[in-house]
């Protein structure tokens, strides 16, 4: 073989080993590269519209320590996040506050004002204003299940006294019913508890264990001169005072209305139920039922005359 081959020879060896080191350099340098570190996913603590959470109960899972107050919520049948109040104490805490107030519970179906005047003022002499929530938003809060479903039922806490220092636990929970109605004194099927001590067989018209403190009545009652609440039974007395937990029309009357608040524990986590997809383009225009204004049909009432001889 010439000197030129050998020459060449060489030079390729050379370049080859060259090419390998270079290599052998790339590798560690590839190897730091840092992959896109993915968005983790939020909390849903209810602390705000876009962490809302499916119920009181999965923010008490999700932030153990949340104390009570007012959280965002939001199922597909609430369509948009709303301010609740959440006992997050009681029982395990996960518990939504659906009305609370003392004399003066309808039962309209769409109750007495909205979700922030429920979750606004929840204790105290300010609280005695009855505030209901709308029936549909609390079949919004059950994310389409049953009422009855619930194996916590209907929670119900009353003040035992004027001072409104002690308080009650009942629970009713309904045996055949698919949705929330305050039309309570109807008499739904319910069987339940008074501080543990259990019920059945019953209605929500008229029930309890005797007829004073633990008896609830619903429905208006002639003898407590249709003042309506979760009264107590003819063995409980309240008072006229503007700022007793146990309301009476008179001085000493039976059956007073007590300060009460009605919660439900609707067991619902994001990730168990379906929100519907939305396109790009927003959903169809959907037609709303008319509905009569107030004062449509006007009527002028008067004296026409005095009766009198001309």
């Amino acid at each position: 073989m010439s000197d030129h081959c050998v020459e060449h020879s060489h030079a390729g060896r050379r370049r080859t080993a060259f090419a390998i080191a270079l290599a052998a350099l790339a590798l560690p340098l590839l190897a730091v590269v840092p992959a896109s570190a993915s968005t983790p996913e939020p909390v849903l603590d209810g602390l705000s519209q876009s962490s809302a959470a499916a119920s009181c109960w999965e923010i008490k899972q999700n932030v153990p320590d949340s104390p009570d107050g007012s959280y965002w919520l939001l199922t597909p049948q609430l369509v948009a996040p709303r301010t609740f109040h959440c006992d997050m104490t009681t029982d395990g805490g996960g518990w939504v506050l659906i009305g609370r107030g003392r004399n003066g519970w309808k039962d309209n179906y769409n109750g007495q004002g909205t979700s922030d005047d429920v979750a606004r003022t929840v204790t105290g002499t300010g609280a005695f204003s009855v505030r209901q929530l709308d029936a549909h938003v609390i079949d919004g809060l059950l994310g389409g299940r049953r009422i009855d479903s619930m194996s916590d039922g209907v929670r119900l806490r009353r003040a035992t006294n004027i001072a409104g220092t002690q308080y009650q636990e009942a629970r009713m929970k309904f045996t055949s019913r698919d949705r929330w109605s305050w039309t309570l004194g109807a008499g739904f099927p319910i069987s339940g508890t008074f501080d543990g001590s259990a019920f059945s067989n019953t209605t929500t018209r008229d029930f309890g264990l005797d007829n004073a403190y633990r008896r609830v009545i619903t429905y208006d009652d002639k003898s407590a001169n249709y003042v309506r609440g979760f009264n107590y039974g003819a063995g409980a007395t309240g008072n006229t005072n503007a700022d007793s937990y146990l309301y009476s029309s008179v001085a000493g009357g039976a059956k007073p209305s007590p300060f009460s608040q009605v919660f439900i524990r609707p067991k619902l986590l994001t990730a168990d139920v379906t929100y519907p997809a939305v396109p790009d383009t927003g959903t169809a225009a959907k037609a709303q039922a008319p509905l009569p204004a107030s004062g449509s049909i006007p009527a002028t009432w008067g004296v026409a005359g005095t009766g009198a001889a001309g």
